[in-house]
């Protein structure tokens, strides 16, 4: 498998041509890798993508998953989940 940082390196040195994934985690790891000047973003969304929660069904959390998934509807609708989104990822940019 290959990892976010090899996948940079193929970038740099023109042994890849492309690489699709978020926005935001790429910047992140072009500024941690110092490559910020090494790599070309192009800004088009090409789809949105969805993020999902998974616990194993054998997991002792299991059960919490109705007031999870409650909560979380809860906080898309009055905005705190887009409030939380934004404090977790102001930190990539």
């Amino acid at each position: 498998m290959v990892n976010a940082t090899k996948i940079m390196e193929l970038l740099k040195h023109n042994r890849a041509d492309i690489y699709i994934e978020q926005t935001l985690l790429v910047r992140y790891q072009l500024k941690q890798l110092g490559m910020q000047a090494d790599i070309v973003e192009i800004p088009n969304v090409m789809d949105m993508t969805h993020w999902n929660l998974c616990i194993g069904k054998k997991s002792p959390f299991a059960n919490l998953m109705p007031a999870i998934d409650q909560k979380l509807e809860e906080m898309q609708k009055n905005g705190a989940l887009k409030k939380l989104q934004d404090k977790i990822f102001s930190k990539y940019q």
